[in-house]
């Protein structure tokens, strides 16, 4: 199967535009910035929309799920902190494990989201998002985006 990335995106841009002299290592270098602008876009809270119709970009917060009692179920366990507590208590017997709550956030939790729903092509499983070489690194847009969160960043919420 081939895999399509800015680099393999040069060949179809040539055989589109005979008369350009833009070099390999230019287009590439192009497509990375444009692929950085998006990233920064998203990061500040826009939502994105890519071209050809491949959907949209977005962080969207949700609210973890509460039961009956009004508590919030299937939380992550923060598992330094629980540690931390059962150093600090070993005689406990009934060891209680400590939730990340994002009290920061108001419960929130953050992610980037791909909306799917406007794709206009088959097997649309076969498409992942994904970054060039040149851009941010996941965890890097993560720790942006839980920055922009602690400023006070206004993300849409689900």
């Amino acid at each position: 199967m081939m895999k399509y990335n800015i680099r393999s995106t040069f060949h179809y841009y040539k055989e589109n535009n005979k008369d350009s002299t833009v070099q390999r290592d230019r287009y590439n270098r192009l497509a990375s910035l444009y692929c950085e602008f998006l990233q920064e876009k998203v990061i500040e809270g826009y939502e994105v929309r890519l071209p050809c119709g491949m959907g949209s970009l977005e962080v969207i917060g949700r609210r973890p799920k509460k039961d009956e009692n009004g508590n919030f179920i299937n939380l992550p366990v923060d598992y330094k902190a629980t540690k931390k507590y059962w150093e600090k208590y070993p005689e406990l017997e009934n060891k209680k494990f400590i939730y990340i709550l994002n009290e920061h956030s108001n419960f929130y939790k953050y992610k980037i989201t791909w909306k799917k729903g406007t794709i206009r092509y088959k097997n649309l499983f076969r498409y992942q998002a994904a970054r060039g070489d040149q851009t941010k690194t996941d965890s890097s847009i993560r720790t942006a985006v839980h920055k922009n969160i602690l400023k006070g960043t206004d993300y849409r919420t689900a």
